[in-house]
């Protein structure tokens, strides 16, 4: 199994790989980093709806179903296609992976070490006690 870590290595270099991000990102001005930077955590955002629509349409929050493919027997529960090919995994599952790697992908892009911030966040939150204090949600 690997890391947070090395995920979050492995995730921000297949995304360099496919265009979605430079290995070192510059911008003209403070505005404009700050909108990349804001454009990059509303992005988590959009896979958490992406997630919930599931749910909204009547899909089990454990359940995976792939995309339709190019064969022409189409089951929405098979991984791959007939040549072998893999097809889109989708519903809440799928989602929750998108949400972990685009914020695995942020925090590699700015030099954030966030297993580390998850250890540290972690032992914090045990220590806060029940419902921190009485909040009700």
């Amino acid at each position: 199994m690997n890391t947070i870590s090395e995920l979050q290595v492995r995730i921000g270099e297949v995304n360099i790989a496919n265009g979605w991000r430079e290995r070192v990102e510059t911008f003209p001005t403070s505005q404009a980093r700050a909108h990349a930077q804001i454009t990059r955590l509303a992005l988590i955002t959009t896979e958490v709806s992406e997630a919930i629509e599931e749910i909204r349409v009547g899909r089990r929050p454990d359940e995976t179903h792939y995309s339709h493919s190019k064969d022409s027997a189409y089951n929405e529960h098979e991984r791959y296609n007939r040549d072998g090919s893999s097809r889109k995994p989708e519903g809440v599952p799928s989602e929750l992976a998108d949400v972990v790697i685009r914020a695995l992908d942020a925090a590699d892009a700015w030099g954030i070490d966030l297993e580390a911030m998850i250890a540290e966040k972690l032992e914090y939150n045990a220590q806060r006690g029940f419902r921190h204090g009485g909040k009700t949600a």
